[in-house]
C-alpha cells in the first residue's frame, strides 16, 4: 500500500515558498527529509507507521467546538508532518520509536493541545498496560485539559465511549488494562508512575523541571515512551521553559547530538518581523485554517497602543518573551559557530608558542583556559579550551541539561574531585603542562581578575607573565574582531562546550559603540567565551612579536 510522505510534502512546500517557517523548522525538516532519504545509525521511516496516528485522527476524532463542532477532524499539512516525524522514525529491528523526547512551540490557538491530547488517545491502544499522563502545574488545569477535552472527544464517537469510562480520578480503558489521569507536582500525585505518553502542558508555567524528571524516569521500563512537551512562550524567566528552549535549540542547530529529541520551533526569526504580517505565520502555523487572521490583527493592533495587552499579545501569540534579558542581537549564527568546530591535535604545536586566557569561577559557572596557537604562514587561529566544573555541582548542572554529563564522558568537561568548589591546583597543573607536556611555550596569559588572584600570584612566581584584562571597554575590540574571524573562517576550535558558549551570547552594547558579551538567559553560560576574549586581547598585545616566533 502506497502512503503519502506528509514530511516530504511539506518540505516541499517551504522550499517553494508556499508556506512560510523559521529558519528552526526549515533546518529541522531538510534534516528529517535527509534521514528518510539517507537512513542513518539503523533508524528509518516507515511511512506505515508514520501514517497510522494521522488516520486514527481523521477517522475516530470529531471537533468539539465551535462553527464545526461534530466535523471529523482534518489535520493540517504541519501538523501531519509533526505527527509524522514522532511516529515514523523507527528502529530497523526492533520497529521502535526513535524519538522519546518532543517539544513543540507555537503560540496560543494554533490546536496544539488538541492535537496532544489526540496522540494521546491514541497511544492509549498501542499497548497492553498504557499509562498516559497529562502534566500540568495544577491539578485543576491538568483536569480541565484531560476530563473535559477528552470526554468530549470520546462522546462523538461511539466505540471509543463504548471502550472507554471515567471513574472518579481517572479514564480506563479494561480491555487494555490502560488508563489517562492528570500529575502535578504533588507529591501524592506521582505515585507509581511508570508511564508510556505524557503530555507536558504549558512548560512555561513550570519554574523548575522536577516534575518533568521524575515522569520521564518512571518511563524507563517502557519500550518506546513518549513525553510530548507542547508550550507557548510565557512569562518565568529561568525556570523550565528556558532550559528546553535552549536546549532543543542547540539539538536542532546542531550543537547538541541527541537522536531521541526532537524540537519543533515555531516563533519568528527575529522580534522585529512582528511588523510584518506576512512573517505572522512562522509562530501561528494554523492561522487561516484554525486561528482566525482577523482576530489577530485585533489583538495587535490593540497592543501597540495598550502596553497592558502588549505584553501578552507579543508572548502568547507571537513567542516573544518579553522580560528584561531578551536581546535580538545574536553574536553569531549557528551555521557560523559550526563551521568553525574541527578537530586538531595540541602535538601539532609543539615547539611552538601560544597564548593563554582564564576565566575562573567558583562554583555555579564554568571555569575555562583557553590557549590560542598560530601556524606561520597562515591566518587562521587555533582555539584549544579545557573547562573545569566541580563533582557536587554535576547533578546541579544535569537538571539543565543531560549534555553535561556527555561533555563529562567524552573528555571535554574535567570534573574536579569530592570538590563543590574549582580546585585552582588543576588549572595550574593545565597551564604548567602547556610546557612540560605538550613543549609549548607561553608568551602571556590574559586573566579577569575576579577568583584569580591566587593562581596569578603563584603563576607570576613560576616565571610567567600575565596581564589582566579588564571586563568593561578592554574586551570590546577582541569582541569585534573575534567576530570577524568567525565570519571569515579564520578560527578553529575543537570542543563543543565552545560552540555551546559562542551560541549563548550576544552583544551588549556600551557607550561609543563598545561591545559587552552577554548571555542570552540568565540560566546560560558564556565561560568560553569569555576566557577566549581574555586570550585575545594579549594575543593582539602580542601579536608581532608572536607572529615572529611561532613555527
Amino acid at each position: 500500500m502506497k502512503y503519502p510522505n506528509y514530511i516530504k510534502q511539506y518540505y516541499e512546500a517551504i522550499q517553494k515558498k508556499d508556506i512560510i517557517v523559521s529558519k528552526k523548522i526549515e533546518k529541522l525538516y531538510a534534516k528529517l527529509v535527509d534521514d528518510i532519504n539517507n537512513p542513518k545509525d539503523n533508524w528509518i521511516y516507515d511511512e506505515a507507521k508514520a501514517n497510522k496516528p494521522i488516520d486514527f485522527i481523521e477517522k475516530c476524532v470529531k471537533i468539539s467546538k465551535g462553527s464545526k463542532a461534530g466535523q471529523p477532524v482534518k489535520l493540517i499539512l504541519w501538523e501531519r508532518a509533526f505527527v509524522s516525524a514522532i511516529f515514523g522514525f523507527v528502529d530497523k529491528d526492533s520497529g521502535f520509536r526513535k524519538y522519546k523526547q518532543v517539544f513543540l512551540l507555537v503560540s496560543r490557538k494554533n490546536g496544539k493541545s488538541f492535537l496532544c491530547l489526540c496522540l494521546m488517545l491514541y497511544c492509549l491502544f498501542e499497548e497492553m498496560g498504557t499509562q498516559c499522563v497529562c502534566a500540568a502545574n495544577t491539578l485543576t488545569q491538568a483536569n480541565k485539559v484531560i476530563f473535559e477535552e477528552l470526554q468530549n472527544i470520546i462522546k462523538q464517537n461511539p466505540a471509543l465511549a463504548k471502550r472507554i469510562r471515567k471513574r472518579k480520578d481517572d479514564l480506563y480503558y479494561a480491555d487494555g488494562l490502560s488508563t489517562i489521569f492528570p500529575v502535578t507536582n504533588s507529591p501524592n500525585t506521582q505515585d507509581g508512575l511508570n508511564v508510556s505518553y505524557c503530555l507536558f502542558d504549558e512548560a512555561h508555567s513550570q519554574k523548575t523541571r522536577e516534575l518533568y524528571d521524575v515522569i520521564y524516569q518512571s518511563m524507563s521500563t517502557r519500550d518506546q515512551p513518549l513525553i510530548l512537551t507542547a508550550t507557548t512562550n510565557g512569562f518565568v524567566r529561568g525556570g523550565c521553559f528556558d532550559n528546553f528552549y535552549e536546549y532543543y535549540s542547540k539539538v536542532v542547530e546542531g550543537i547538541f547530538e541527541d537522536n531521541s529529541s526532537i524540537g519543533f520551533f515555531y516563533e519568528l526569526d527575529d522580534p522585529k518581523e512582528i511588523d510584518n504580517q506576512s512573517c505572522w505565520i512562522k509562530c501561528n502555523p494554523s492561522l487561516g485554517e484554525l486561528k482566525k487572521l482577523s482576530f489577530l490583527k485585533d489583538i495587535y493592533n490593540q497592543s501597540k497602543n495598550d502596553p497592558s495587552i502588549k505584553r501578552t499579545c507579543y508572548t502568547k501569540d507571537f513567542n516573544i518573551p518579553m522580560d528584561e534579558n531578551y536581546s535580538c542581537d545574536r553574536y553569531l549564527e549557528p551555521e557560523v559557530i559550526l563551521a568553525g568546530q574541527k578537530d586538531f591535535s595540541l602535538s601539532e604545536f609543539a615547539g611552538s608558542y601560544c597564548v593563554l586566557g582564564l576565566d575562573l569561577s567558583l562554583s555555579t559557572d564554568l571555569s575555562c583556559l583557553t590557549a590560542i596557537m598560530q601556524k606561520r604562514g597562515s591566518e587562521i587561529l587555533y582555539v584549544y579550551q579545557d573547562y573545569w566544573l566541580p563533582d557536587k555541582t554535576l547533578e546541579e548542572h544535569k537538571r539543565e541539561s543531560p549534555v553535561y554529563q556527555t561533555w563529562v564522558d567524552s573528555g571535554y568537561l574535567h570534573l574536579c574531585k569530592d570538590s563543590a568548589r574549582i580546585k585552582l591546583s588543576d588549572v595550574e597543573i593545565a597551564i604548567y603542562d602547556y610546557m612540560k607536556v605538550h613543549k609549548i611555550c607561553c608568551i602571556d596569559i590574559g586573566y579577569d581578575r575576579y577568583g584569580s588572584q591566587y593562581i596569578v600570584q603563584n603563576l607570576t612566581d613560576n616565571g610567567y607573565t600575565v596581564t589582566q584584562v579588564g571586563q568593561g571597554y578592554s574586551i570590546s575590540n577582541p569582541m569585534k574582531i573575534l567576530q570577524g574571524l568567525f565570519l571569515e573562517n579564520k578560527i578553529i576550535f575543537n570542543n563543543p562546550i565552545t560552540a555551546w558558549c559562542i551560541s549563548n551570547c550576544v552583544i551588549k552594547y556600551m557607550e561609543h559603540n563598545n561591545w559587552k558579551p552577554e548571555k542570552l538567559k540568565r540560566a546560560m553560560r558564556i565561560d568560553g567565551v569569555s576566557s577566549l576574549l581574555d586570550a585575545l586581547f594579549v594575543y593582539e598585545k602580542n601579536k608581532n612579536d608572536f607572529l615572529n616566533v611561532i613555527k
